[in-house]
């Protein structure tokens, strides 16, 4: 990789990606493993989309729903996700305050904490801590009045509560189960009692068994009728014959039309959802039937383990239908993890009839969990292809059976596109290997490069490319154990000199987030590979939000010849170094710990190529959902000719009219043959202007080029201006 001071990337969403013959619809989303799903207007258009919030590194992801009737048709609409604020654990959409805008219920320290929708056409979406709604006490969360005290409602961080009307009076309503106890707690919004509007969270205790039935704390049966104890006081509080809660999801519905909710259970230990069917009335609920394997008229949900339901419409027929996925980090599906149920019935009678298990995952790329990929041409075609080990893929019999995927570039030098050739690259997944972690270069010295592949008990294996140079590339396993090499677990090597004596070295992050630095003391063609310290340049990828760390070096030269580093974390933000040549007994300088606050969850992997033939080295992430993401490299300003153009040489300033801009360059700039284009940060084109005669004034010492007719909305843009001596690339924020 070549590129000046500290390198930027857009997002490239638009390169065309086929499965199986046909185009896939979003390949570049990312993944899915274990998720929670909400409707939302992102766009402001009055049309529902889709969030959906993943255990797996609390990512959020966002998709634009295209309002086909009758049709699920979503399209990733990355450039929202960062609108909203850094969630975990669990993370709800529900309006409480009815407005018509959703609000955020996210889990915060055995409860949960509301930001408020307060998007508008003006500045689009966006969320604010509500702070009137909830107190703090280190954290800020939502209570409720126990009568003889408040505190803070609890949920648990492994729980999915049910945030429902359960009274019919407007105001939304809990249901959760308390801290030691099979029963579920019932909190009643009184904001319509006391204010008379919802734009209150006032939340009372009722009842520490809604329903008066219990869960068993050995299985996930039922039992009913239960008479809660002395006068309703919570479990929390009445610790005699109560089983310590473990783990289940709610979801409240109502399934025959009489105005009362039934709830859907999903347990911690097991795979089936519980009904538990509502006999009472909307002021009494009183269970009084079960279905322990619901839908049992249809396919009964079946995901091994700890089932989440959500109900809501994603085919726009005006009718909410269910949606279930795993709701734990581990030990579940995770490539086929997103049960689709449409709804035949009504949506207060709702009949379900099963569609699929990997709905939306059927349109990405979903490789199960991890993903570290690499660019390599392995048909020696000339086109960067792509290699993508992975954690594994959930598996019945037990074990993450783990392997590479290839994708091949079928496009051409400057226009890259992508099929898959295989999921099981050189049939490397009957090695029993676990977290393969793949890294080219030539280790053998004769010029084509070889495999090394880092794996979860920190060590390395080899595998020799036979082919020879200029050949498809032929890989025979060497090695396992590669020269005793051990650091520990998660071994994520990189290839490279480092030391710039001609001879390929080792870099290899791991799990508990340092570097660790082999030295080849070799030759080209023999190397021997020597720690030289396991805590290089001092990088440690841990923090706050990621104790592990899971560093995952990417190191590479810049035009001048100085070493860098972006470091992938358990985070999933990018960490870029540099002070590295000459330095590597030293302390690197982290410049930023987010590079261009790219967040593609956590455990992320890069890796960087020209793909696309512009002279700047593109980028691709994986993360632990098991999908990818495509950048194109686009440093701030890159001179194509000439001595590097400095970011204050450029400004960019808008009149105070809508729709026009100057953009400022020092008189010294030859401008002959202007061409201006505007792109979105996923790299569509919104505007062109091939012709700019008449728009530059020349002031002497500086050049104004006056841009009128804006016709693009506001945002965050990048711009190319090409004239026949250079290129400018540069941001806007604000149109």
């Amino acid at each position: 990789m070549r590129g000046a001071a500290q390198p930027h990337f857009i997002r490239a969403s638009s390169i065309v990606f086929e499965k199986n013959g046909s185009p896939l619809k979003n390949p570049w989303a990312g993944g899915i493993n274990f998720a929670q799903f909400s409707k939302i207007d992102l766009n402001l258009d009055g049309i529902s989309d889709l969030f959906v919030f993943d255990r797996s590194g609390n990512k959020v992801t966002c998709f634009l729903n295209n309002g086909t009737p009758d049709s699920v048709d979503y399209s990733h609409a990355p450039e929202y996700e960062s609108r909203f604020p850094r969630l975990h654990d669990w993370a709800l959409l529900r309006d409480y305050n009815c407005d018509g805008k959703v609000d955020i219920f996210s889990y915060s320290n055995a409860g949960f904490s509301v930001w408020k929708n307060t998007s508008d056409i003006t500045n689009g979406l966006q969320f604010t801590l509500d702070t009137a709604n909830m107190y703090f006490l280190g954290f800020w969360r939502v209570a409720s009045d126990f009568g003889y005290g408040t505190y803070n409602l609890y949920v648990s961080l492994v729980d999915i509560p049910a945030i429902s009307d359960m009274d019919n009076d407007g105001d939304l309503d809990i249901l959760t189960f308390g801290v030691a106890g099979t029963m579920v707690e019932f909190h009643r919004n009184k904001s319509m009692e006391l204010f008379g509007n919802c734009d209150s969270l006032k939340y009372e205790f009722v009842s520490g068994c809604w329903g008066n039935f219990s869960e068993n704390g050995l299985d996930n049966t039922l039992s009913y009728p239960v008479i809660c104890k002395s006068g309703n006081i919570p479990p929390l509080y009445d610790f005699s014959d109560q089983t310590v809660h473990t783990g289940s999801t709610i979801l409240a519905f109502d399934i025959d039309c009489d105005s009362d909710n039934e709830i859907a259970l999903g347990d911690v230990s097991f795979g089936n959802l519980v009904l538990a069917v509502n006999g009472g009335s909307v002021a009494n609920a009183q269970v009084t039937g079960h279905d322990y394997n619901f839908p049992s008229y249809d396919v009964p949900v079946d995901l091994r383990i700890f089932p989440g339901a959500f109900y809501l419409d994603m085919n726009n027929d005006s009718l909410r239908d269910l949606v279930v996925s795993p709701n734990v980090r581990n030990v579940s599906e995770n490539f086929n993890s997103v049960l689709f149920y449409s709804n035949t019935g009504s949506d207060c009678s709702p009949q379900f009839s099963y569609r699929k298990s990997n709905l939306l995952q059927d349109e990405m790329l979903d490789l199960g969990e991890g993903s570290y990929p690499v660019f390599f041409d392995f048909n020696a075609d000339g086109l960067e292809d792509i290699l993508i080990g992975n954690y594994g893929y959930y598996a019945i019999s037990g074990g993450y059976p783990s392997k590479i995927a290839a994708l091949k570039n079928t496009g051409t030098a400057s226009s890259p596109q992508f099929e898959v050739d295989t999921l099981d690259y050189a049939g490397l997944g009957s090695l029993g290997l676990s977290n393969i972690y793949p890294a080219p270069g030539d280790l053998d010295g004769d010029g084509d490069e070889d495999l090394l592949a880092g794996v979860r008990d920190g060590y390395l294996v080899y595998f020799q490319n036979t082919a020879g140079t200029g050949n498809p590339a032929n890989f025979q396993f060497a090695q396992t154990d590669y020269q005793g090499i051990d650091v520990g677990n998660f071994a994520a090597p990189q290839i490279i000199d480092l030391d710039g004596d001609g001879l390929s070295d080792l870099v290899i992050g791991e799990q508990n987030g340092n570097l660790n630095y082999y030295r080849n003391t070799g030759s080209a063609s023999a190397p021997v590979f020597t720690l030289q310290t396991d805590s290089l340049g001092k990088v440690k990828t841990t923090s706050q939000m990621a104790i592990q760390g899971y560093s995952s070096p990417y190191f590479y030269y810049d035009d001048s010849g100085q070493l860098k580093l972006i470091c992938g974390t358990e985070d999933g933000y990018l960490r870029f170094y540099d002070n590295i040549s000459g330095n590597l007994n030293g302390e690197f300088d982290m410049i930023t710990p987010a590079l261009d606050s790219i967040s593609e969850g956590y455990r992320t992997r890069i890796h960087c190529s020209d793909i696309n033939n512009d002279g700047k080295a593109d980028m691709v992430i994986g993360n632990y959902r098991g999908g990818i993401a495509l950048y194109f490299g686009d440093t701030l300003i890159t001179a194509v000719r000439g001595t590097p153009i400095e970011t204050n040489q450029i400004t960019v300033n808008a009149f105070h009219f809508p729709g026009e801009m100057d953009i400022i360059l020092p008189g010294s700039f030859d401008v002959k043959g202007l061409h201006l284009t505007f792109f979105d940060l996923s790299g569509r084109e919104v505007a062109s202007y091939p012709d700019l005669t008449g728009m530059v004034i020349n002031y002497g010492k500086s050049v104004h080029i006056r841009i009128r007719n804006i016709s693009f909305t506001s945002g965050i843009y990048l711009g190319r201006l090409l004239s026949e001596t250079f290129v400018l690339r540069f941001r806007i924020t604000g149109y």
